[in-house]
């Protein structure tokens, strides 16, 4: 449900009948799965992964869109869409700027850039969204009032706070004076942190793990195109199902755990380095533990 809060403002409100109306009705085919809000503006995330932004006020659209040509007061509920090609998983909204996470783990900004919060280098506005590379996988985002914090995971699964904006009043530890780019924060984020937030004073991680639920971002690295991806990784499948052949064939336990240690080390990348290690042990073990069996078995 959406509210024009800009009633609230006029001195006759108490006589006014504020109504509320369903998002739903003007959506039809888009479900929203996500709500965010800011003052005088909100921002909604449907289950598809589209992203579309209501704005109350002339300055916040001018803020957020470079320009008023799209404005109308008489109708300031109405809803605008926000191009992006691939589906949307994560997102914030600040008071003058927004900061999307796409399923490929890239990090797109827009809006005011007057203190360098949208992380591009530079202090130029930004009406459209724009893509910021980054030098590990986003796991969550924030925007604040003047500056943005990203969650980031690196590929040994550690994880570290990156900012970028208005240092001031601690909004970025460690870096006071504030930066124009994402830099790593004095934050100690525990590996079990998945999602972040921020008020005036403070900021929070939450923290938790649920092994049932597969990640939700398809993190590639900068310079990869989609097409790129896409190849690598049917190539990967072919790959590994050569290797589940090997073991359909092989009749040792003993050649089918060394084959199966190899496909870890070689292609499940996407595993931590503390993961990678705890199964390559693992299944010495067990190989160790059959190779002794065999050799009681054929002694007696």
């Amino acid at each position: 449900m959406s509210l024009n809060e800009n009633e609230l403002n006029i001195s006759r409100s108490y006589s006014t009948q504020l109504e509320l109306k369903s998002i739903s009705q003007q959506l039809p085919d888009h479900p929203i799965k996500q709500i965010h809000t800011s003052l005088n503006s909100i921002l909604y995330v449907t289950v598809n992964g589209s992203v579309f932004t209501e704005v109350h006020t002339r300055t916040v659209f001018h803020n957020m869109f470079g320009s008023y040509a799209e404005y109308d007061q008489s109708d300031v509920q109405t809803f605008f869409p926000v191009m992006l090609t691939h589906k949307v998983v994560k997102c914030s909204l600040g008071l003058m700027h927004l900061c999307l996470l796409d399923n490929h783990g890239r990090l797109f900004m827009q809006g005011s850039n007057r203190y360098g919060q949208l992380g591009t280098g530079d202090k130029i506005d930004q009406g459209e969204p724009t893509m910021v590379l980054v030098s590990m996988a986003p796991v969550d985002v924030w925007c604040g009032l003047n500056h943005t914090l990203v969650l980031m995971e690196t590929q040994s699964g550690d994880k570290q706070v990156q900012g970028c904006g208005c240092g001031s009043r601690g909004r970025l530890p460690g870096c006071p004076e504030g930066s124009p780019v994402f830099v790593t924060l004095n934050i100690e984020a525990p590996r079990t942190a998945t999602s972040l937030c921020s008020s005036r004073e403070c900021l929070y991680l939450i923290c938790s793990h649920d092994v049932d639920e597969p990640p939700a971002i398809c993190y590639i690295p900068p310079g990869v195109e989609d097409e790129d991806h896409e190849r690598q990784q049917e190539e990967e499948i072919q790959q590994l199902q050569s290797y589940l052949c090997l073991l359909e064939r092989y009749d040792s336990t003993k050649m089918q755990i060394a084959t199966l240690q190899t496909a870890i080390n070689q292609h499940l990348t996407g595993l931590s380095g503390l993961h990678r290690a705890f199964l390559d042990t693992a299944l010495t073990i067990v190989r160790q533990s059959s190779t002794t069996a065999a050799q009681q078995l054929s002694n007696e």
